[in-house]
């Protein structure tokens, strides 16, 4: 059985595809930007895949999800859809409506216990919002923070002023050095500067006050938000980049998918 993971977020998706005589989660990854998501371009390369295909899907973006629902159906009539629903997630939950949380988030969580049996976790995922959540030392989802992103922060800064510029594509090309304070001396490194600052001083100080509570957690963090910060996280954090499409597609391997339908 071929399965491809789709991980739908709010500013992008990814489709991960496993290779023959590769590790488990050493997967094929095409990323593509949901502003103006072209599903047929998208796509086109699964159109003429030999033998069916279980598409295993985590959403928080339904326009998008839709359309990948719809293009499997009609053009991939064989295929199976696993659409991933917060009672799929075989992780147990201490919190006031599980069903309205993000089932990226309970499926990122989960999968940090599938890969390290250690407890307790937080699971920082920074992208386009930030969450910071807590599986306990009983491995229970105990819930969590969010706040948002680099690129979001930025765009609020232009659109809520009248003369701060748009900075989020200079971000994206950004190879500042945020190891180290250095004040900004224009508007635009002062707002590139504040901003990057900010997040990871919100993101330790949080994990910082949750370890007050958990001292022996370990911290588990992904998302592209990181990508261009990994020289200031601390040491002691464990960066998994992908963490919840690589999730997506171990929840659909058969074992799994038949435990998860049990519980």
């Amino acid at each position: 059985m071929h399965i491809v993971a789709v991980d739908i977020g709010n500013s992008s998706t990814k489709f991960a595809l496993a290779v023959p005589n590769r590790l488990e989660n050493d997967l094929d990854i095409i990323r593509a930007s949901n502003h103006e998501f072209d599903v047929t371009e998208n796509l086109s390369c699964f159109l003429n895949f030999a033998g069916p295909i279980t598409w295993s899907i985590c959403s928080v973006n339904r326009t998008i999800e839709s359309m990948v629902v719809d293009w499997v159906s009609t053009y991939r009539c064989d295929d199976s859809i696993f659409a991933i629903s917060e009672s799929d997630i075989p992780i147990p939950s201490d919190i006031q409506c599980r069903k309205s949380l993000g089932t990226d988030r309970l499926l990122a969580s989960w999968f940090s216990t599938v890969l390290t049996p250690r407890l307790p976790i937080v699971v920082v995922d920074s992208g386009t919002a930030v969450t910071i959540d807590v599986v306990n030392e009983d491995g229970v989802f105990a819930g969590g923070f969010i706040f948002p992103g680099i690129e979001k922060s930025l765009k609020v800064l232009n659109e809520s002023t009248d003369a701060l510029p748009d900075l989020v594509a200079m971000q994206a090309n950004s190879i500042a050095d945020y190891s180290v304070l250095n004040l900004g001396k224009s508007t635009v490194d002062a707002i590139l500067g504040g901003v990057n600052y900010l997040h990871i001083a919100g993101l330790q100080g949080i994990v910082d006050r949750i370890a007050q509570q958990h001292p022996q957690a370990q911290v588990l963090a992904t998302g592209g938000g990181l990508s261009r910060l990994l020289n200031v996280i601390p040491e002691s954090w464990t960066y998994f980049p992908e963490l919840v499409v690589k999730a997506a597609h171990h929840l659909a391997q058969p074992t799994e998918f038949d435990e998860s339908r049990a519980s």
